[in-house]
């Protein structure tokens, strides 16, 4: 009786079926008998690595992906990035710069006032101030970053403050004429 060659016992075919169709592929290297069963052995631990590997990167990017999409659409977040920058007066010298990630809200602390808040969630960040009729200029500003007491900014002491929301930003301008030598900058971004 002659032998009759089988699909599966043409090598080529066999390392294209492992490479294209996987699953067909070992079928077909372990039903081969052209294949020697030492590379039917050594393929099948490299594949079994490979499949491996891919495996458990692909859920570790899973997981990272559906964490950054929980922390992405937080729909308490308001803003997501603040930018501080303090300048001396007259020369524009910028003194400090500070940039923050992480969840800042904005909420009406009191609607009858106007009384608006901007803080993250560790309270280290907090910037309130009043919408007075025109919502480019601002009444007061207290703005308190990390352990610190807060700093008070008012029109009536001599402070220039400014307000100025647009796309969705939130950026505040502020400095003393009278006694500092330094002025601020806050935005707070989406």
């Amino acid at each position: 009786m002659e032998y009759q060659k089988k699909w599966y016992d043409n090598k080529l075919l066999v390392y294209l079926l492992l490479l294209i169709l996987f699953p067909l592929g070992l079928y077909a290297l372990w039903k081969s008998r052209t294949i020697n069963k030492w590379l039917k052995v050594s393929l099948s631990l490299i594949i079994i690595t490979l499949g491996v590997l891919l495996g458990v990167n692909e859920r570790v990017v899973e997981e990272k992906s559906v964490n950054q999409i929980a922390v992405d659409y937080d729909s308490d977040c308001s803003f997501r990035l603040v930018e501080i920058k303090a300048f001396k007066v007259g020369t524009d010298e910028l003194l400090e710069e500070r940039t923050l990630d992480g969840c800042f809200k904005k909420k009406v602390v009191d609607q009858s006032l106007g009384l608006v808040e901007v803080s993250n969630s560790d309270g280290n960040i907090k910037v309130s101030y009043y919408i007075e009729d025109d919502p480019k200029v601002l009444r007061f500003l207290d703005v308190k970053l990390g352990e610190g007491e807060s700093s008070h900014w008012r029109a009536n002491k001599g402070h220039d403050l400014f307000i100025i929301e647009k796309d969705g930003n939130l950026n505040f301008i502020f400095g003393d004429r009278k006694r500092s030598k330094i002025k601020g900058t806050i935005r707070f971004l989406k």
